[in-house]
């Protein structure tokens, strides 16, 4: 087998999908409260090339083994970055309707009419009105007949374009969702409410999800992914492998190019490692969010600590990392103060007590 590793685009193949196991029961628990009538958002949140859009891939892929009544769920995903989206709020629409449309079986209880009011509303204009009520007759009188499911990828595309996509849009899917209409799973490089409010817009969309944070794989899965060296017409030794682990810890992306790298030098005879990593480390710079450099790391880990201990003494918990910090670095700056004062104190006035203290021992001894 050639080079196991890829690191363009998001996996699509579900053989070729990694790990994520917990994060999937966790999404799938959520959205497979359908069948009893709920509709549950799931917002999923994590850095640059973290394997967000894989993760919806591999949802939207295997979801009919994962929940409960699958023939009744009607999944549209959708990448915002494509212009045939992030154009217009019109275009948005027509083109959610026009995937939902697409993503109707073949047969089912009112599936014609619901068809063919779906194509009547995407014809011609198309105002959020029409689309709130296109989606409302995906449900009935006595609850959902079907559970549409919008799987929304890149969320910045369309909060960085408050002019083209306002508040209205918001309100209207927060409406949706509210009454069982519709669930979105959405993924994101920030909270909803962050990318909310660097927008300026005041919707209170946002409160409706379900935060699945994303992070790096577990040791295990790493091993897994670069495990697939083993087997390739270079094989992997144990210290292939263990070296490309060192370089990319558990990110996804990063185990893929130190994968791909370390099969490309095994075909020279003398590998060169040093060149390798140095590629290796070039690539991930131009590809993957930095994170903070060891000394910054080091400065956070000390302030932490320091607020940590702070928080226990003043018996007040901080409300977050920041707020830790900053206890931390009060706490060490009047420690600093303490000890200047004592050594000033000691430099400068002890001396002169000491002078006093002779000049009275001495003005003693010549009395006597």
């Amino acid at each position: 087998m050639p080079n196991p590793f890829a690191y363009g685009p998001p996996v699509k193949d579900p053989a070729r999908f990694v790990g994520r196991k917990a994060e999937l029961i966790r999404v799938f628990n959520a959205l497979d409260t359908a069948h009893t009538g709920q509709l549950q958002s799931v917002s999923i949140v994590g850095p640059r090339r973290i394997g967000k859009s894989s993760l919806l891939n591999n949802l939207t892929q295997t979801y009919r083994q994962r929940v409960t009544q699958p023939e009744r769920y009607v999944v549209a995903h959708i990448d915002l970055q494509e212009n045939k989206y992030n154009q217009s709020l019109e275009a948005l629409l027509r083109g959610i309707l026009s995937d939902l449309i697409t993503a109707l079986p073949a047969s089912g209880e009112n599936l014609e009419s619901l068809r063919k009011n779906l194509r009547a509303a995407s014809r011609g204009s198309l105002s959020l009105a029409d689309f709130e009520t296109a989606m409302r007759q995906f449900s009935t009188p006595h609850g959902p007949a079907w559970y549409p499911l919008l799987c929304l990828d890149e969320f910045e595309e369309l909060t960085t374009h408050p002019d083209r996509f306002p508040d209205d849009l918001y309100d209207s899917w927060r409406s949706l969702a509210n009454d069982n209409c519709v669930a979105f799973v959405t993924t994101s490089k920030q909270k909803l409410s962050e990318l909310m409010q660097a927008g300026k817009l005041t919707s209170s969309f946002h409160n409706v999800f379900i935060l699945q944070p994303l992070e790096e794989l577990t040791e295990a899965e790493a091993e897994t992914l670069v495990s697939w060296g083993r087997t390739c017409d270079r094989p992997f030794s144990d210290a292939d492998c263990r070296r490309a682990q060192q370089w990319a810890g558990g990110h996804p992306y990063q185990l893929q190019v130190a994968g791909s790298l370390t099969y490309e030098v095994k075909a020279d005879p003398k590998p060169n490692w040093r060149k390798a990593e140095r590629q290796y480390h070039e690539q991930v710079n131009e590809n993957v969010e930095r994170k903070p450099g060891r000394l910054k790391s080091w400065l956070e880990q000390i302030l932490e600590a320091a607020g940590h201990l702070t928080s226990l003494l003043l018996k007040h918990q901080p409300k977050d990392k920041h707020e830790q910090r900053v206890m931390g670095l009060a706490a060490l700056f009047i420690v600093f103060l303490f000890l200047a004062t004592t050594i000033y104190i000691s430099i400068y006035t002890l001396p002169f007590i000491a002078t006093l203290i002779a000049m009275f021992l001495a003005s003693r001894l010549m009395n006597k």
